[in-house]
């Protein structure tokens, strides 16, 4: 039964971990403010 609980736990920890990686993944989403910030491309053209 003890490994069980230790197993339950570690499954736990799993699903949250791949949360993060998305937003890493997504730069634009994570540092949003340097896009709005530097919208110099766009009004140069």
């Amino acid at each position: 039964m003890n490994p069980v609980i230790k197993v339950s736990q570690n499954v736990s920890p799993i699903p949250t971990i791949p949360a993060p990686p998305p937003q890493s993944l997504n730069p634009d989403s994570r540092l949003p403010t340097p896009d709005s910030r530097l919208p110099t491309p766009d009004s140069l053209d």
